[in-house]
């Protein structure tokens, strides 16, 4: 990039700003053009749909370039008694119902800890991370 200083944290090139995660069915409002959240529809008896599906995320920088990761994708599920998620992605379908699947990734070396605001939903969560929810529905 001719006459910019080099690219880092703070210009937001060159280092992943951006955490998108597809889905298996895409959803899209009648009322808008803007494309709809990922969502993983699941069958826990596997007729309908899969039982399992495997999450790859994509990391991009401001400018939609896609950047290697440097360091490892993080996944939590807030219902793992409806689905579980593994270490490297790999969503289960335990019971019918729904559950969000939490992707992080630390963008930049995170010297500052964790987040300390009991009112705010983010704490105790690491700070200079980018996150992305997947929303995750079981059928019988």
């Amino acid at each position: 990039m001719a006459n910019n200083p080099a690219n880092d944290v703070t210009t937001g090139l060159g280092v992943a700003a951006k955490i998108a995660v597809p889905g298996n069915v895409q959803f899209q409002s009648a009322y808008s053009t803007v494309p709809g959240y990922n969502v993983v529809v699941l069958s826990k008896s596997g007729t309908v749909y899969p039982q399992t599906f495997q999450l790859v995320p994509v990391l991009e920088d401001v400018a939609g370039n896609v950047q290697s990761a440097v360091q490892a994708v993080e996944y939590v599920s807030y219902s793992s008694g409806v689905a579980s998620v593994s270490s490297s992605g790999l969503i289960s379908a335990v019971a019918e119902g729904g559950s969000v699947v939490e992707v992080s990734y630390p963008t930049f070396g995170n010297t500052d800890g964790t987040i300390y605001s009991p009112s705010n939903p983010m704490n105790g969560l690491p700070k200079n991370k980018i996150y992305a929810e997947v929303n995750v529905t079981v059928v019988v």
